[in-house]
């Protein structure tokens, strides 16, 4: 997974990093010849864990390509807690792991410096390239921390989606709850339509917030299958999945719970007309 990668694509797809090449494609579009790649050379890398998680973080240099590299990260870039507590967990850990790499910034930014000292001896670095370098390392490790900034906003809006799934699940066993009561029955209608309008509006909060988070959720899970360049990322689908599926649960439940309701204020409804009905019956039984 790298993070400020100066690659272009070349004849349709990317180079390894340091591979030069020269001359035209075989297609005319651009260059041909392969020379062989630059060694890669690890400047520094930093480490830094919270909790379960985990961020390793190399600067690499190739030839006069210099570049942050994203290792290792866990949980993945995509994967999101299955429930509020395990979730929140994560976000906590996420703000730790931002917090500690802060801290490594100087170290990370001066690597560079610190290889030209280590070579002033032996060979003699164009000083424009160095310069060059430098501001490679500095904007990868921006575009490294806000990656990373750009996942704990994603937790933050998991947590805040489950506090509203927490909310539409207590008005759901609400409606579950209610009985229709032949004596109140004008009552407890008055009770189910203000319990129906509250999780209706309940209802659409969480779709416009799971709308929200789905979007921000497939946009990072497409910048991480990019870092990944082309590797898997069935955590990050199944994230995806998992709050569909939630949303969808959640949907069902309101609807059987409503289909409840109506089917028993209908029964109620039907009993009450019946008994007048059977008193008539009963008083001209008498009179006879």
């Amino acid at each position: 997974m790298t993070v400020g990668d100066a690659e272009a694509g070349t004849c349709g797809g990317s180079k390894p990093v340091g591979t030069r090449t020269t001359g035209p494609c075989l297609d005319g579009t651009g260059p041909a010849r392969i020379t062989r790649p630059h060694s890669v050379t690890t400047l520094s890398t930093i480490v830094v864990q919270a909790g379960r998680s985990e961020v390793v973080v190399s600067v690499l240099k190739s030839g006069s390509e210099v570049h942050v590299q994203l290792v290792h990260v866990h949980p993945g870039l995509s994967e999101i807690g299955s429930n509020q507590e395990e979730n929140q967990t994560l976000v906590h850990e996420q703000q730790q792991l931002l917090d500690k790499l802060k801290k490594h910034e100087k170290e990370v930014l001066s690597a560079v410096e610190k290889k030209r000292k280590k070579m002033r001896r032996e060979e003699e670095e164009d000083e424009e390239v160095m310069k060059a370098m430098e501001a490679s390392v500095a904007e990868g490790w921006t575009l490294l921390m806000f990656l990373l900034q750009r996942r704990y906003r994603v937790l933050v809006l998991v947590s805040e989606f489950y506090c509203r799934v927490q909310e539409f699940s207590v008005g759901i066993s609400r409606v579950q709850d209610l009985q229709i009561r032949p004596d109140h029955l004008n009552e407890d209608r008055l009770t189910y339509e203000s319990l129906r309008r509250d999780l209706l509006g309940k209802s659409m909060q969480l779709l416009s917030s799971v709308s929200v988070l789905l979007q921000k959720l497939r946009h990072l899970q497409k910048t991480e299958a990019l870092q990944r360049r082309g590797g898997s990322s069935r955590s990050s689908r199944g994230a995806v999945l998992m709050l569909e599926q939630l949303m969808e649960t959640l949907q069902d439940q309101r609807r059987k719970a409503d289909q409840q309701v109506q089917v028993q204020i209908q029964q109620v409804e039907k009993n009450l007309h019946k008994e007048p009905e059977t008193g008539k019956i009963q008083i001209s039984s008498e009179i006879i």
